[in-house]
């Protein structure tokens, strides 16, 4: 019974393929409707271990769609941040899909990494550049059919365009997005490096909805592994308090300012938190439709 619950609670919140252009694109052309799967936070133990490769793995290839986004949190965030760990899990997500992952970070793969309880603290941004070598190689193709873009000095921040409709994803991760338990690095440095990060993720967003225009999209599909929801302190993040302060709240009201504008569908994909759900309230009334 275990096995059973833990095997539809996985499916639902890690295999649960989006159908895109549904009723609220009921003005579009019903033949541009796709399907394209998702995955993120798996696996944490050796239990989950098995229920990927025998099970959802399998299930994913044998319905791939035309890529597979994959969010983040490759493993438990008590476990050691090996290069052994992240060498596999490299090759194992690029077996996910036949020609197309479209991987981003989460906070367990790298900020996290720098924790006693994972017995063997390292630094958080050797880390980060250690995964940028592994995952994001100039050598991976994309179908042609994609058009892939990749931001400069950011490579896990992808844009691509499937049916007219425009993708990305956001380098934006948990743990206050990356501004919390910094341990390892001088705290001046790493703070520098998640202000860097954020200002690339609203310049790559801004880049996004500038596509959905030219295309006039029906829609804008971004995928990130941190929950934007979820806040441990309010407030804008500043020089003054980098810390405790709201670090996904830039952001959030950046994507509501262009999804409010943009006044079509936006779609916003995560993981890190659960239950499943579809929060249709998060845009508020300046973007009813995110």
């Amino acid at each position: 019974m275990k096995a059973i619950g833990l095997l539809s609670r996985t499916l639902c919140k890690l295999l649960l393929p989006f159908l895109i252009l549904p009723q609220a694109f009921a003005n579009s052309d019903e033949r541009a409707a796709f399907t394209f799967n998702v995955i993120s936070d798996i696996p944490y133990n050796a239990q989950q271990e098995t229920l990927l490769s025998e099970t959802i793995v399998p299930a994913l290839l044998a319905r791939p769609g035309p890529f597979l986004m994959h969010l983040g949190d490759i493993n438990s965030g008590s476990l050691a941040c090996s290069d052994l760990l992240l060498d596999m899990r490299a090759r194992e997500i690029r077996d996910m899909h036949p020609e197309a992952v479209f991987f981003t970070p989460g906070d367990n793969d790298w900020t996290d990494c720098d924790r006693k309880k994972t017995g063997a603290p390292t630094s958080e941004i050797a880390k980060l550049d250690q995964i940028r070598r592994l995952f994001y190689q100039d050598s991976d193709p994309y179908p042609s059919s994609l058009t892939v873009k990749s931001q400069p000095l950011y490579p896990e921040n992808k844009r691509w365009i499937h049916k007219g409709i425009p993708f990305a994803t956001l380098h934006v991760v948990g743990t206050n997005n990356g501004r919390a338990e910094i341990l390892e690095d001088p705290l001046p440095l790493a703070l520098a490096h998640v202000a860097a990060r954020d200002a690339a993720n609203i310049a790559w967003l801004d880049l996004l909805f500038e596509a959905a225009d030219r295309l006039n999209a029906p829609a804008v599909i971004v995928g990130m592994q941190g929950d934007p929801s979820r806040a441990k302190y309010d407030g804008i993040c500043s020089e003054s308090n980098p810390q405790k302060c709201n670090g996904f709240a830039k952001l959030n009201n950046h994507l509501r300012q262009k999804a409010g504008t943009y006044g079509k569908p936006v779609l916003l994909i995560h993981g890190d938190t659960s239950p499943y759900c579809t929060d249709k309230g998060f845009g508020g009334k300046e973007a009813p439709l995110l």
